[in-house]
Parts: C-alpha cells; sequence; structure tokens
C-alpha cells in the first residue's frame, strides 16, 4: 500500500514571487567571490599603450611584493609571473566575506618583433607595474647605386 504525504503549499502575493526571482538570478553572483577566493584564479588587470617609439604596459599589482614577481622577455615574449600572498592576520575560518583574489598568476604579452628587449625598463608604484619597451625604428631602405 503506498503512503501518501500530503503537501503544504504556501501562498505567496505577487511580491514575494518577485523577490524570490531576484534571489534565484542573484544567488551565482552571491556565490562568486567565494568560488574564486581560492588560490590561483586571478590574474592582474592590464593595459597596453602603442607609443611612437615605445610600448607602454601597465599591470595592476595591489598587496603584491616586487620580490614575489619575475619579470623577463624571452624571444617575442614579455612574461610576468608571481604570487600575491594572503596576510597572515587571518585564518580561513575567520573569513566571512571576501572579493580579492590571491595566489600564483601568469601572464604573457605577444610583442612585435620591433621592441629592442635589451632596453626594457620597469618601475613599480603604488600597486602599479610600468613596463617600457622601446621600438626598434628600421630605416626605411636605401638605394645602392651600382658602380661600374
Amino acid at each position: 500500500m503506498t503512503t501518501l504525504v500530503p503537501v503544504r503549499r504556501e501562498t505567496r502575493d505577487l511580491w514575494d514571487v518577485a523577490g524570490e526571482m531576484d534571489r534565484l538570478f542573484d544567488s551565482p553572483f552571491e556565490l562568486l567571490p567565494r568560488m574564486t577566493a581560492q588560490e590561483g584564479l586571478w590574474h592582474p588587470t592590464m593595459d597596453i599603450y602603442n607609443r611612437p617609439h615605445e610600448l607602454v604596459v601597465e599591470l595592476e599589482l595591489p598587496g603584491v611584493r616586487m620580490e614575489d614577481v619575475d619579470l623577463r622577455v624571452e624571444e617575442n615574449h614579455l612574461i610576468l609571473e608571481g604570487t600575491r600572498r594572503r596576510s597572515e592576520t587571518y585564518k580561513e575560518d575567520d573569513r566571512f566575506y571576501t572579493e580579492r583574489l590571491f595566489g600564483a598568476f601568469h601572464r604573457v604579452v605577444h610583442l612585435p618583433s620591433d621592441v629592442d628587449a635589451e632596453g626594457v625598463e620597469a618601475h613599480f608604484s603604488e600597486g602599479l607595474l610600468m613596463i617600457r619597451l622601446p621600438k626598434i625604428h628600421r630605416t626605411q631602405g636605401k638605394k645602392i647605386e651600382i658602380k661600374t
């Protein structure tokens, strides 16, 4: 014999339904900071400017110590690797809510062939790493006189 379990249905007005829809659509975004707060799921944001005599790369690295950053040029790639460390002040169990991301990061920028890797300069100030990559200026060509 099958036993039926009574189901109690609550009555809700239209505003409660609208509130539930808002909660439903917002809930994945509420979880996002908690999910992405894991180590190694971030990379610094950057802007690249193409100026007449140089490329300028600006990267935001708030909370990153420069001794935790490795910057190099290999062939025609600018490679940035490093780590942003979590503060030792708080334990994981203390976290109520977080949006900041921590851990290792790795960025690779493909450079045009006319960049002088030997002349690259990098400066770090107020959480911003500015990298200047001078361009190699090639001559437009030259007419060669043929001697007889």
